[in-house]
């Protein structure tokens, strides 16, 4: 939904565009909701974010929308068959966007970008960055506010973490994955010893499940 939303913005700029920069009728050959390709072969996809994304095509531009909430094994999947390609091309551009999150393959990257240590360029936009949101703004407690922006304060609920996060970009410490795990290995010993404590008949059900699971039994 995320990547046809932004095929739809570029359509719209394309199809307004004055002739004498990019006439739409002359050079669009194939127009759907996932594809727009032009009559020199070029074509813009939307293209769903599962782990078979984009592989077989070589982008000049890839974009990816909404990074965080993409699930760690999949940001893999597409930084090995459609990222790492384009990145080996001069003048090619990547540009992965999200709302931030922790504990997750975009704030690896953003890290990264900070640091420079991956050659991403970080940049950080905030509700203020936005003239619609920011209409009669005006100073309080040493922040912006505006109605729109009480608006989305309403909306959730006040809470804290969620409006630096939605509206300030900040990544929050409170708001973590809800399907978060962490893998280990372990050694034969340990192994056994959770096994047996599956026996135990101190252990709750719902420990025990959750060491069943963990152990694949």
């Amino acid at each position: 939904a995320s990547s046809i939303r932004i095929l739809e913005n570029i359509r719209e700029i394309l199809e307004n565009c004055p002739k004498y920069i990019f006439d739409w009728d002359a050079n669009v050959v194939v127009n759907n909701k996932k594809e727009i390709r032009l009559s020199n072969g070029s074509s813009i996809k939307a293209i769903a974010a599962n782990p078979s994304a984009g592989r077989g095509y070589a982008f000049h531009m890839v974009i990816i929308d909404e990074a965080a909430s993409i699930s760690e094994s999949n940001m893999k999947a597409i930084w090995l068959s459609v990222v790492m390609p384009c990145m080996g091309f001069k003048n090619n551009k990547i540009i992965i966007a999200s709302t931030p999150a922790y504990v997750d393959f975009f704030y690896k990257i953003w890290e990264g970008g900070i640091t420079n240590k991956q050659g991403f360029a970080p940049l950080h936009l905030d509700w203020t960055m936005n003239p619609r949101w920011t209409k009669d703004a005006e100073m309080r407690d040493g922040e912006l506010w505006s109605p729109w922006y009480e608006k989305m304060c309403e909306t959730l609920n006040h809470d804290e973490s969620l409006i630096r996060r939605e509206l300030w970009a900040e990544f929050s410490a409170n708001i973590k994955p809800s399907s978060l795990r962490v893998n280990f290995r372990i050694d034969a010993e340990l192994y056994e010893k959770m096994t047996n404590k599956i026996g135990d008949k101190s252990v709750s059900d719902y420990l025990r499940d959750l060491i069943k699971k963990d152990l694949e039994i």
